[in-house]
């Protein structure tokens, strides 16, 4: 793939990330940044990743229902054919799930080399509690990541793991929402993990 040229700027946008588990309102941050961006009348572009197909395949929505329309990426460089392909300037670019989309970091540096503010949510860590390697990437690039919680579905106090309920199944990627995950405290999230 070929990078769009970008213009010569004063500036460099920033790369801020949502994270935590599964049910921390990542998606509804990020949403709530894009109308945010939509109010002040700059120039947006929406990203998800293409395997996300659990609520509708071609918008983002949150737990509790918010939508918007997205441009879907197989993998991280199809992110610059997008950009390039816009006719105005991006100020704004929202992506959501980023831990399904490999080799991202270099493609926000990237953005944000360009002027734009770049706004992520991803998952931190998979349900076996180990690191997406995408997120700790990610991360590593990022100017500011805001590390949210849950609600533990057992104990009711701050939930940061993701557990996966049936552990019959098997890889990093299993979408899913309530009905496969709950969230959990790193108390309740170990005894339920040697249970398994």
């Amino acid at each position: 793939m070929r990078k769009p040229y970008a213009e010569r700027i004063l500036m460099s946008g920033k790369i801020t990330v949502f994270t935590g588990p599964m049910f921390s309102e990542k998606t509804t941050h990020l949403l709530s940044a894009y109308r945010r961006s939509v109010r002040g009348n700059r120039t947006v572009l929406v990203i998800k990743p293409r395997i996300d197909r659990r609520y509708d395949p071609e918008k983002i929505i949150s737990h509790n229902g918010e939508e918007v329309l997205a441009r879907l990426v197989d993998k991280a460089e199809g992110i610059y054919d997008i950009f390039g392909s816009m006719k105005y300037g991006i100020k704004d670019v929202f992506i959501d799930e980023a831990q399904f989309i490999p080799n991202l970091s270099e493609v926000l540096v990237w953005l944000s080399r360009t002027g734009s503010n770049v706004y992520v949510s991803m998952l931190d860590l998979k349900s076996d509690g180990k690191p997406f390697e995408t997120s700790s990437d990610v991360f590593a690039v990022a100017d500011k990541i805001v590390k949210l919680t849950a609600v533990c579905t057992r104990c009711n106090s701050d939930a940061t793991r993701s557990f996966r309920k049936n552990p019959e199944d098997k890889g990093d990627i299993v979408l899913g929402g309530k009905g496969e995950y709950e969230a959990m405290c790193l108390d309740c999230f170990s005894k339920n993990m040697s249970e398994q």
